[in-house]
C-alpha cells in the first residue's frame, strides 16, 4: 500500500489542514501523524484537523481501501448473548482497523452491524488479515473483565486449523504427530515481522498435532490442528515454520504461495492457509464454545497433496 508522504519544514508552525486538506481520508482514519522524538506514528482525528502540527511532524496518508475488498459481505454471526457477540472473520480484512482506515475493517463491521460506537466493540483476540474464523468482542466491561481473566488465567482456548508444506517426512523437528513448541518470540528488524529469539523476546508455547499427511517424501504436505498457549503476534506462524512447516499461503514465513494441481495447473494462495476453528472461554454461566466452519479453500488445497479428506468442521455453532 503506497503512502503520501508530508514533512512539516523544521522552522514552521502549521496546522493539519494547512499541508493536508482532505476531510474524507481524515475520517476513514488514513491519515497519521509523527511529531519528532515519536517512536511511530499515531492516528489522526477530525478533532486533530485544525490541531497545530509541531515542527519537522510528518503527516503519513494512506490510500483508501479498494471498493469491494473489504468480505465483510462474508460475516457470519456466531453467538449474541449479553455483552459477548462472536463472529466468524474472512480473510483478507484487518481485525481493527489499519492505515486504509477504519471502512471494512471486522471491528468497524461489528460496530455499523450494532450501531454502537466504535470503541465500545472490543475484540479480545485478532487475526491476521489474511487468517479466517472465530473472533469474540466484548460489548461492556463486565464482559471484557471476565474475558481478559479468563486470557490471564490460560482459560481462553483456541484451536485452529492449518496446511502447511515441509522438506522431508523424516524432519527431526516435526516430533511425531503431537508435539509442543516452546520458542520465545521477539522483534525483527523489519516492524512487521516477528522472529524466533528476537529483540526484546517474550515466552511463547504452542502445540502442533498432525491430523493429516500428504504430499511426495521429498515435499511432504500436513494438515494440522493448531493450539496457542500463548499469544504472541505471529505466533502460529513463526512456531510452524520453526518446526519446518511453514504455513501455505505465508509468504512473510517461508510459506508457498504457489502451488501445482494434479493436472499440472499453478494456483496461486490468495490467503494464508490458518483458520481460527474453535474458541472455548469459561463464563460466570457456563463454559461458551464457539465454532466456525472452516472455509472450502482448505478442502480444496488439500486435494493438491492427497485423496484422503480431512475431518474439518462442518457448519457454524455454538454452545454454552
Amino acid at each position: 500500500m503506497k503512502r503520501l508522504v508530508l514533512s512539516v519544514p523544521a522552522v514552521l508552525l502549521t496546522t493539519l489542514r494547512d499541508r493536508f486538506d482532505d476531510e474524507a481520508a481524515l475520517a476513514e482514519g488514513r491519515v497519521f501523524l509523527r511529531d519528532p522524538g515519536d517512536r511511530g506514528p499515531r492516528r489522526a482525528t477530525v478533532a486533530d484537523g485544525g490541531g497545530t502540527c509541531a515542527p519537522g511532524a510528518e503527516i503519513q496518508v494512506y490510500p483508501a481501501r479498494k471498493p469491494g475488498t473489504s468480505g465483510t459481505e462474508d460475516l457470519v454471526v456466531l453467538h449474541a448473548h449479553g455483552g459477548i457477540f462472536a463472529v466468524s472473520k474472512p480473510a483478507g480484512i484487518p481485525t481493527i482497523p489499519d492505515q486504509g482506515g477504519t471502512a471494512g475493517a471486522l471491528q468497524s463491521e461489528v460496530a455499523r452491524l450494532l450501531k454502537r460506537p466504535l470503541a465500545s466493540v472490543h475484540p479480545t483476540s485478532r487475526l491476521d488479515r489474511e487468517v479466517s474464523g472465530v473472533v469474540i468482542f466484548a460489548l461492556d466491561e463486565q464482559a471484557r473483565v471476565a474475558l481478559t481473566a479468563a486470557r490471564e488465567a490460560g482459560n481462553y482456548r483456541r484451536r485452529y486449523v492449518a496446511l502447511g508444506r515441509g522438506t522431508s517426512m523424516q524432519d527431526p523437528r516435526i516430533a511425531g504427530d503431537r508435539f509442543v513448541v516452546d520458542a520465545p518470540i521477539g522483534r525483527d528488524r523489519d516492524p512487521k515481522r516477528r522472529k524466533v529469539h528476537g529483540r526484546d523476546p517474550a515466552a511463547a508455547q504452542s502445540t502442533i498435532e498432525i491430523v493429516a499427511r500428504g504430499g511426495r517424501p521429498g515435499k511432504p504436505a500436513f494438515a494440522m490442528n493448531l493450539y496457542p498457549h500463548t499469544g504472541r503476534t505471529h505466533q502460529l506462524r513463526l512456531h510452524a515454520a520453526h518446526s519446518g512447516i511453514p504455513l501455505l499461503g505465508d509468504r512473510t514465513y517461508g510459506g508457498e504461495t504457489r502451488l501445482t494441481g494434479a493436472d499440472g495447473s499453478v494456483v496461486g494462495l490468495t490467503r494464508i492457509a490458518l483458520h481460527a476453528a474453535e474458541v472455548s472461554v469459561p463464563l460466570a454461566e457456563g463454559t461458551l464454545t464457539v465454532h466456525a466452519e472452516v472455509p472450502a479453500f482448505f478442502e480444496e488445497t488439500w486435494k493438491s497433496f492427497s485423496t484422503d479428506p480431512v475431518p474439518w468442521e462442518t457448519g457454524y455453532r455454538a454452545t454454552l
